[in-house]
């Protein structure tokens, strides 16, 4: 019999079984889901632990837009990868800073993006999945799926 927490093992189920886009749009969550809950220890207070939960956040934050801008490929066209490039650096920089300064309102402003760059993949992804479903009434073979490297 398994000891880890049920919220665990359904998360393992949820990551194993998921798609691209829905893995992306998990990742996202837990973008948001950290930084929001740095932004609450940050609020909290400034005693040891704090900052210790307040860092472990923001890093593992930190850590998720990087492995989105190193997932980027110039194959998604060469504006859209610099726009996309300069939104994550913006926003880890937002994170990065509101860490190191310990000040709620680059943290906040890092949280905001986190959200924002969420909804629009979700929207991406909805839109995609609505375009895929009247593609295959149109071609039943095609099978498409949007990706972060093109």
């Amino acid at each position: 019999m398994s000891t880890r927490h049920p919220t665990q093992r359904y998360r393992e189920v949820q990551v194993n079984t998921a798609s691209k886009d829905d893995l992306l749009l998990l990742l996202l969550d837990g973008g948001v889901r950290f930084s929001e809950g740095a932004l609450i220890e940050l609020e909290k207070g400034e005693d040891e632990e704090d900052r210790a939960k307040r860092n472990d956040h923001l890093v593992r934050a930190q850590k998720i837009l990087l492995e989105l801008m190193g997932s980027l490929s110039p194959s998604i066209g060469e504006e859209l990868f610099a726009n996309l490039q300069s939104l994550y650096r913006f926003t880890f920089g937002r994170l990065f800073q509101g860490n190191v300064k310990s000040d709620a309102t680059l943290v906040s402003e890092g949280v905001v993006m986190m959200k924002r760059i969420r909804d629009l993949w979700k929207e991406t992804v909805e839109h995609a999945r609505a375009q895929e479903g009247t593609d295959e009434k149109q071609a039943p073979t095609r099978n498409s799926s949007i990706s972060v490297t093109g």
